[in-house]
């Protein structure tokens, strides 16, 4: 890339408005008629969701912060929140970087919208999903790089 990347630096700002309106949040609960519609990709390195909402929301998900949340958590790369799900509260972690909408509909004109981005820089492909929606690793071998005691 050359030049400055406007773009990027535009989205972490935004990212930076979501992160220092839910840290406050956290601290000092809602006020007023506030609340918030907040979609992640699901399938982002580090989302935590329990294997039933991955299954019912492969691609994205939208959770609302309004009455029924607890436990709110926010770091400097993600948060964390209790939801209650058909009567089971359950905790999910979002990466900032895993957000595609941030909205508060009691301010009509306030909603962002993100470029979900990777964890490495360099890489402008899509997220891939595995055919069971989990992460597998690569196993290499090390018997190649041991040292032989013949050798001695």
């Amino acid at each position: 890339m050359t030049g400055i990347d406007y773009s990027a630096i535009m989205n972490e700002a935004l990212l930076d408005v979501v992160r220092r309106v839910l840290d406050d949040v956290a601290k000092n609960g809602l006020r007023g008629e506030n609340h918030f519609y907040i979609t992640a990709v699901t399938h982002h390195i580090g989302v935590m969701l329990p294997h039933h909402l991955r299954a019912k929301h492969p691609d994205t998900i939208t959770i609302v912060l309004q009455h029924q949340f607890s436990d709110l958590r926010v770091s400097e790369d993600g948060f964390g929140v209790t939801l209650t799900f058909q009567g089971k509260p359950e905790r999910l972690y979002f990466p900032f970087r895993s957000l595609v909408h941030f909205r508060d509909p009691s301010e009509p004109l306030f909603a962002l919208q993100f470029e979900v981005v990777t964890n490495d820089p360099d890489d402008n492909e899509p997220f891939q999903k595995s055919a069971n929606n989990e992460q597998k690793a690569d196993v290499i071998s090390l018997d190649a790089f041991r040292k032989n005691p013949e050798d001695n």
